[in-house]
């Protein structure tokens, strides 16, 4: 029968292939000439078993055997870690961004050829897609392309080699778990019909990522245990019956209570459940909430994009943290598909033979002209345009730009007129306007959620304070200054990350701190240029001083200018600027890894055409190219500079105009550069800027150092340098020993900031000065000291001999402070601190005039 079934099948076999085309007859051959290995392998069942770390290290230890490597194991416990639906879902998140990625195919002249890219647009390309894109987490894949559609010819899927089958250091696949010998796939014939992904010995970001989800996993087994001790409680029963019958009969209807919710009982019995009220159950959702927040971070590369409660802004931070992993994968698609699966297509099926002279390539969104026409009209009243690439892109023919200068008839130039201070001023804030209002008020965005409210009621003080004469414009707010500060400071600390609030005590890592400095001084620069404006609009044009009420409307317009529309753009700057500076520090981390820069776009529709001329261009890092290239180069700029190992190509256009922000936020410091109009203003008025200058004053100061007994010691973020690690450390001795609060002053420019002084710190309420260069063992510096400390207006003086005196003479101490403070002299002086190596004693006022110095000196020299 079964001989008889035989001869039927090869007669119609015979049959329908004597009618069929040479293409037909071609696929038809190689689908016999061999037999797919991934049916010949012995599958295993896939292994439940509990996985712990002491099975990821053994998994490590087999896989990475340098003579005959086994991934069984590791594909056991990657099976195992997959459970877990956060890591799942957040692994499939990436690799559909890819999957859904639009693309085309290229043909030699440069033509995309849309029947090609059919080829592709098959299910199992989709699947392709996800198979490569898994060496990211599973290490080095191995693709199987074999099964072809008898009736188009096409390959009709593609299978994944499991791990454990396939040994990727000998190139070899095994029919059994362990063998050691095999089919070699990087050999004809199979080397047409499998391809590898990944390097042989990669093991992908699980192998790293496993002891967070095992922890996770821990965390899910303690909490049931939680659960099954704790969530129902015990169970206690009181009975006043003594038989061993009735106390049976009670202990079986105990046992069985959980499991029956009830239980029926008679006589003088009481039932109570304790212990439900035991431990803290939220601990185990602070587990899974860290645990899923580390997983979002090595794949995603942010907590954020999963989780349904992030608001926008924040969603779009996260993407932008994820956009260069996306971008990556689509780059290893694009080589991998180019170099490896269209050669391997071509020798498959006569189908896929166009394909030999084309390039496949992920494409970018089409150019929405609607939007581009009305930046180009928006753009054209303030700037020149290159004509020939506004027609090209635009389908519109122009035939030449408008020359609106000031030229004559007769070809001479107008004399421009003399203009008072106040049309400069004007004229400026139109530049501001123009400058904040071009391009990125053109550009999709969301708006963040700035307080506007707060600036309502503060500006109404302001323009009430400046209508009747109590506040000018040099005299500068400290409140619309720190207001300011506050909004650009949350945007840095957003972009920049958690260490944007983090400063070592050896000085390293100062980055955060200059563009704080910077964000304050922008900040008084921007409030004393609203002030001047507002001031601007207090008399009319005939030189009358305009009711307060038709003032105060003014006012508010203002307001809304500068600290919603304004604001708005500078929050994103600031938030986009310090995520580049951090990101600056990175690259130069990893340097000697990536030593080039690549200028990339987003390469949306929204990409602004001068950046797109830039896209592209790769630089070493120490170019000079990223000192005036370097993103942000203009409001809400989304461009990108990535690490690469590729060698530097292409150059800046001749005709490329100079970017809005010309520097490199990450060596200059300067989230807002000094060309700004803002500081253009303020540095043409030498009154507000001195009191700019003192303004550093009330800059806020941050904890640099918390002691046992959580006092803490501050520094101002305009500190000085070069005195900082001598400030710090003598600080932080009298934070622990004195249990006090200390604060590092700013340092103020004393050529602008004229007969002002610079001590060191603030403590208990009073300006204190530190005194520790003395000559090696010269006790007169202390009177020096004093002199210097008068000067300075100084209550308090802190003398640190630890570096001075090897052994300290505190006789000669007392004799030298007794006759600089007693009860005629020194009456400015209301404490002295004193310092010798790890000891500290603060001394009253009272105390040296009353002769009790000496006592409390003796306490320097305990164990010193």
């Amino acid at each position: 029968m079964a001989n008889f079934l035989t001869k039927i099948e090869n007669r119609l076999e015979n049959f329908f292939l004597s009618r069929a085309d040479e293409r037909q007859l071609r696929v038809h051959a190689e689908m016999k000439k061999d037999k797919q290995l991934s049916g010949q392998i012995d599958m295993q069942q896939e292994s439940m078993q509990v996985q712990t770390l002491r099975e990821w290290k053994a998994a490590l230890l087999m896989a990475t055997d340098t003579q005959n490597p086994d991934r069984s194991l590791l594909q056991t416990l990657y099976d195992n870690l997959l459970l877990d639906n956060h890591l799942a879902s957040i692994i499939e998140s990436r690799i559909i961004h890819s999957q859904r990625a639009p693309f085309k195919i290229i043909d030699s002249s440069d033509n995309e050829v849309d029947e090609l890219s059919e080829l592709f647009r098959r299910p199992w390309f989709e699947d392709f897609v996800k198979m490569a894109l898994e060496v990211r987490f599973r290490g080095a894949q191995l693709i199987e392309l074999f099964e072809l559609d008898e009736r188009t010819g096409e390959l009709k899927e593609v299978e994944l080699i499991p791990m454990g089958h396939f040994n990727p250091v000998k190139g070899i696949i095994i029919k059994q778990l362990g063998d050691e010998n095999g089919w070699n796939y990087n050999q004809a014939p199979l080397s047409r019909f499998y391809l590898q992904v990944g390097k042989d010995r990669d093991l992908g970001m699980l192998a790293k990522m496993a002891p967070i989800v095992l922890g996770k996993k821990m965390g899910w087994g303690s909490w049931l245990d939680y659960l099954d001790k704790y969530g129902v409680g015990n169970l206690f029963v009181t009975t006043e019956h003594q038989d061993m019958t009735a106390l049976k009969r009670l202990e079986n209807a105990a046992r069985n209570f959980k499991a029956n919710g009830w239980m029926v009982t008679n006589g003088n019995e009481t039932f109570e459940i304790k212990g439900n009220e035991a431990g803290n159950p939220q601990n185990f959702d602070l587990l899974m909430d860290r645990a899923n927040s580390e997983m979002s971070k090595r794949v995603l590369g942010g907590a954020g994009l999963t989780d349904e409660r992030s608001f926008v802004g924040s969603a779009e931070i996260q993407f932008k943290l994820a956009e260069d992993r996306y971008n990556s994968d689509l780059l290893l698609l694009e080589n991998l598909i180019n170099q490896e699966l269209i050669p391997r297509l071509v020798m498959l099926s006569p189908v896929y033979a166009p394909l030999a002279n084309t390039t496949f390539e992920f494409r970018d969104k089409p150019e929405d002209l609607k939007d581009l026409r009305d930046t180009v009209a928006a753009l054209a009243p303030h700037f020149r345009m290159d004509v020939e690439e506004v027609s090209q892109r635009l389908g519109i023919t122009l035939l030449d730009q408008k020359d609106n200068t000031g030229i004559t008839d007769n070809g001479i130039q107008k004399k421009k007129p003399e203009i008072d201070a106040r049309t400069q001023r004007s004229i400026l804030y139109a530049e501001l306007d123009s400058f904040y209002n071009d391009v990125c008020c053109l550009h999709e965005h969301s708006l963040q959620a700035l307080d506007f409210s707060k600036w309502d009621e503060l500006i109404d003080q302001v323009a009430k304070q400046m209508h009747e004469g109590k506040l000018k414009p040099q005299d500068l707010n400290v409140k619309m200054i720190q207001t300011t500060y506050d909004e650009l400071n949350d945007a840095a600390h957003q972009g920049y990350g958690k260490d944007w609030i983090s400063f070592p005590s050896d000085g390293k890592g100062t980055l955060p701190n200059e563009l704080k400095k910077n964000l304050y001084m922008f900040s008084g620069a921007k409030t004393y240029s609203q002030l001047k404006e507002l001031n601007d609009l207090l008399y009319d044009k005939n030189g009358k001083l305009r009711p307060y009420n038709q003032y105060e409307v003014l006012a508010r317009k203002i307001n809304r200018k500068y600290n919603k529309n304004w604001l708005q753009a500078e929050w994103q700057t600031a938030k986009t600027a310090a995520q580049m500076a951090q990101k600056w520090e990175q690259i130069q981390a990893t340097k000697d890894l990536f030593p080039n820069l690549e200028f990339r776009t987003v390469g949306d529709d929204r990409v602004r055409p001068a950046h797109k001329k830039l896209d592209g261009i790769i630089k070493p890092i120490d170019d000079e190219f990223w000192s005036t290239h370097y993103p942000p180069l203009d409001w809400r700029c989304r461009c990108d500079a990535v690490p690469t190992a590729a060698d530097p190509k292409g150059e800046i256009p001749e005709d490329m105009q100079e970017p809005k922000f010309v520097g490199n936020v990450g060596v200059d410091g300067e989230i807002f550069q000094s060309n700004h109009n803002f500081f253009r203003l303020i540095r043409s008025d030498e009154n507000a800027g001195r009191n700019m200058e003192l303004m550093k004053l009330n800059a806020p100061y941050e904890v640099v150092y918390k002691s046992k007994n959580d006092k803490k010691v501050y520094r101002s973020i305009f500190y000085d340098k070069s005195d900082y690690s001598q400030n710090l450390e003598s600080a932080i001795k009298i934070a622990d020993n004195l249990n006090i609060d200390v604060r590092i002053r700013p340092h103020l420019d004393t050529n602008i900031a004229t007969g002002r002084k610079n001590p060191e710190y603030f403590i208990n309420h009073y300006v204190s000065d530190l005194k520790i260069k003395f000559k090696k063992d010269n006790y007169n510096g202390i009177t020096n000291a004093f002199k210097s400390a008068r000067l300075q207006k100084v209550e308090s003086i802190v003398f640190d001999f630890t570096h001075t005196f090897k052994t300290l003479n505190i006789t000669e101490v007392n004799r030298l402070i007794l006759s600089n403070i007693n009860e005629k002299r020194g009456k400015q002086f209301k404490e002295v601190i004193f310092i010798y190596k790890d000891n500290v004693v603060r001394v009253e006022r009272e105390t040296i005039v009353n002769k009790e110095l000496r006592k409390a000196l003796e306490k320097l020299k305990a164990d010193s």
